[in-house]
């Protein structure tokens, strides 16, 4: 899509993507955790607290985690509200960029909002070691379809292959570091 979309709707994505990443912040400093450092990825943005900060409690964590997501939601529900009233498609396509990129995230996968929330439910009844083991199956169970999805969008649009890219990077991702 980057390189096919001429009409702006791609930006208008990132812009949803930016507004994701600061519902993770904006609840963050409604928890009072302080930010020190901001790293952006290819697919994500890693917000760091302060090593001399308190340990973030799990339901905190959760809520910090879902509340990027729920951002998308809300915005999803908004533009699509403007749609049906006023008709216009564009806010249509900006209501499922939401939706998607909400809906993308919560997904439990390793490197996503709702792997790292499935990490923090396992460790709670597991060790680190089979919690780990348990979120490389279940990430790969969910890209594998993802994937297969990508490769079927692309092959009746020929021209959209940004979901093969995004499955394939972050089945790169979850295999990083893995010896085989």
């Amino acid at each position: 899509m980057i390189l096919t979309d001429k009409s702006g709707i791609l930006a208008y994505g990132f812009l949803f993507a930016l507004a994701h990443e600061l519902g993770h912040i904006l609840a963050m400093m409604v928890f009072k955790i302080k930010v020190e450092k901001i790293k952006f990825g290819f697919v994500n943005i890693d917000l760091f607290q302060n090593g001399s900060d308190k340990i973030i409690k799990d339901k905190v964590n959760i809520v910090i985690l879902f509340s990027g997501s729920f951002v998308n939601f809300l915005l999803f529900l908004a533009f699509y509200s403007w749609f049906f009233h006023s008709g216009k498609m564009i806010y249509y396509f900006f209501s499922l960029q939401n939706l998607f990129i909400g809906v993308l995230n919560l997904l439990p996968v390793e490197s996503l909002d709702g792997g790292k929330i499935l990490r923090i439910i396992l460790g709670r009844y597991f060790n680190f070691f089979l919690v780990e083991k348990i979120l490389k199956y279940v990430s790969f169970l969910i890209l594998i379809p993802l994937l297969l999805l990508g490769v079927f969008v692309l092959f009746y649009s020929w021209c959209n292959f940004s979901l093969v890219i995004l499955a394939l990077y972050l089945i790169i991702f979850l295999f990083k570091g893995v010896v085989l």
